[in-house]
């Protein structure tokens, strides 16, 4: 994810810089996670698609890898039993942030231990494969209809959402309109208030 302005004022990006810096700090100091010096001076990544590629182990980077109860990164999302493909495109191996100094960007890559979103794991995050059809399963394009994929901050630490970054699933009714109109798909990606009661919910409660 290479996170750009969405739907926030100008009056907000100000705020939402200083906000986002702050709610990274955690990983920053994080005992986990695995900082690589040299962002002052690192040279500008070239983006992909593959986090792995592009951003994890170059200068400047921080990864915090999903433990999943364990030493290292491991995948923690269920399969169904004898399934064909080894994971899902659901199951995060990684966050990786990089801040670009010399342009002012936050760059924040979520790598995935499969292609992201691609929910039965077979390499076509596009598209539905027989087996998933046969259990009465769909995996959606472009992030479509209800699959989502965000990052969540919360700024003030009081255990609820503040902004949510990425493609949101939803829209509660009191939302206003998304740029990316009724879609919902990869165009709505952006950055987005949220206005939601509790952490379940995401990718869905947003303004």
């Amino acid at each position: 994810i290479n996170a750009e302005y969405g739907p926030l004022s100008k009056a907000n990006r100000s705020m939402f810089a200083c906000a986002l810096f702050l709610a990274c700090l955690p990983l920053l100091l994080h005992a986990q996670s695995t900082a690589i010096p040299g962002g002052l001076t690192a040279p500008p990544l070239v983006f992909t698609g593959d986090v792995a590629v592009d951003m994890a182990g170059k200068p400047g980077t921080v990864a915090v890898d999903d433990l999943a109860g364990s030493d290292e990164a491991s995948p923690d999302v269920g399969l169904p039993p004898g399934w064909a493909f080894p994971f899902s495109g659901w199951d995060v191996t990684r966050v990786v942030l990089r801040y670009d100094y010399e342009n002012d960007n936050m760059h924040i890559g979520l790598d995935c231990f499969a292609v992201c979103g691609d929910a039965d794991g077979d390499g076509d995050a596009g598209s539905s494969s027989p087996q998933l059809v046969a259990r009465g399963g769909d995996d959606l394009a472009d992030f479509g209809g209800s699959e989502s994929v965000v990052i969540a901050l919360d700024v003030d630490l009081d255990n609820n959402f503040d902004f949510v970054i990425g493609y949101p699933g939803e829209a509660p009714a009191a939302s206003e309109r998304r740029p990316c109109g009724d879609a919902a798909d990869k165009t709505c990606f952006g950055i987005y208030l949220y206005d939601g009661m509790s952490r379940s919910d995401p990718y869905s409660a947003l303004i």
